[in-house]
């Protein structure tokens, strides 16, 4: 027995040794998206050598907040050839676009020393690139976080909508026009006939037509607002 404890002893020791000098799990790879005049979907994912998938809802997306998962074996393997042959270290960090008011990105690759290097651009960036936002996008959704389609946030029901018509001065650019509403939930719905003019809708229960129309007269850019009058026969 006195032979026994010793070894005991020894045994726990080295296994707690292991333990403290297991290595702690390295980034590889990070993905950011950026917004656009619409409701391009932004949000920040993380890929871990360890599978770990760390997701960071900010805006214009089905959840906000962060939320963990761990990709497969197989997974995990696929990402980082992409990775390694994609070698983002090869890119300038900003890369121009000619391409207006399309979505942009930063992809970020990490090394076991600490060092990283971000490459930032829209659709002119480099295939390879784009290839690799695509599958760490599809493999995100593979597990259930919903990234590849933007969510706009004053989307109303069809069921609980009414209608208005705002024709706006020739010159106003309307999804810019619609932005400027923060405190009500309007949603720019189509445009009907030559001129500028627009369906608006609201929902009836949150605020009152003759509220609703004085809010988009008096704005900056509108003309005129009045009820659409098809849709309230419809009901």
């Amino acid at each position: 027995m006195r032979i026994l404890l010793p070894l005991m002893l020894l045994f726990a020791c080295k296994s707690t040794d292991v333990q403290q000098t297991s290595p702690p799990p390295q980034r590889l790879v990070s993905l950011q998206t950026h917004g656009c005049f619409g409701f391009c979907p932004m949000f920040t994912l993380t890929l871990w050598n360890n599978g770990r998938l760390d997701y960071l809802g900010d805006r214009f997306v089905e959840k906000s907040g962060p939320d963990t998962v761990f990709v497969s074996a197989e997974e995990l393997a696929r990402l980082k050839t992409a990775i390694e042959s994609t070698n983002l270290w090869q890119y300038p960090e900003n890369i121009p676009t000619q391409i207006a008011d399309a979505p942009s990105a930063t992809l970020t690759a990490f090394r076991a020393d600490g060092t990283s290097h971000r490459v930032k651009g829209s659709m002119d960036r480099p295939q390879p690139v784009l290839d690799l936002q695509k599958m760490l996008q599809n493999t995100a959704e593979a597990h259930g976080l919903k990234v590849n389609k933007g969510v706009n946030p004053n989307e109303i029901p069809p069921e609980q909508r009414r209608e208005v018509v705002v024709l706006l001065k020739p010159e106003v650019n309307a999804g810019n026009w619609i932005r400027q509403f923060t405190d009500i939930k309007v949603q720019l719905l189509q445009r009907t006939g030559t001129e500028n003019r627009w369906l608006v809708g609201y929902n009836p229960k949150e605020i009152e037509e003759k509220a609703v129309l004085e809010r988009l007269r008096n704005s900056e850019g509108a003309v005129e607002a009045t009820p659409n009058r098809r849709s309230q026969e419809r009901e």
